[in-house]
């Protein structure tokens, strides 16, 4: 499984975070979209926008855990984003790549461009510690924390 990401999970740390590594990467383009910054959001979203193209990256080798991961953090089922199918153009090949794109649901808060810079100066430490509190409760709602390796478990009163 793959995805095409655009914004915040093209930080490796942020990979890193929610999945616990960071899986292979391929740099690609998408065509007919736009990227766009989110009121009062460090990340961004991307809508349709015939005349655009996005740069970004193809997240090779996802298992099911990882994309279910990436889909709540998403927050797919709240319609928040919407995971959506799309051919991409890997950069170093040219080649046409078939994956998925979460696509921005919202048109409302979307406004100017996102930089991927500003976000790392700016956003990404605290950024990443959301991610980890993320994964933290999303492996606890799941009843998965104490199956995590090298995670200390806590002693019983």
């Amino acid at each position: 499984m793959s995805a095409f990401v655009y914004g915040s999970l093209l930080a490796p740390e942020v990979l890193h975070a929610l999945l616990g590594r960071v899986p292979k990467q391929s740099k690609a383009s998408l065509s007919g979209y736009k990227r766009y910054s989110i009121k009062q959001r460090p990340y961004p979203g991307i809508i349709r926008d015939s005349d655009s193209v996005v740069l970004g990256e193809v997240l090779h080798d996802l298992t099911r855990e990882d994309q279910d991961i990436l889909d709540e953090f998403e927050d797919i089922r709240s319609g928040y984003y919407a995971k959506t199918a799309a051919s991409v153009v890997l950069q170093e090949s040219q080649e046409t790549f078939n994956t998925e794109v979460y696509v921005y649901c919202s048109q409302s808060d979307l406004y100017g461009d996102w930089s991927y810079e500003s976000f790392r100066e700016e956003h990404l430490e605290d950024y990443v510690e959301m991610c980890k509190q993320f994964k933290q409760v999303y492996l606890e709602d799941l009843g998965l924390l104490s199956e995590m390796p090298n995670r200390p478990r806590p002693e019983n009163p």
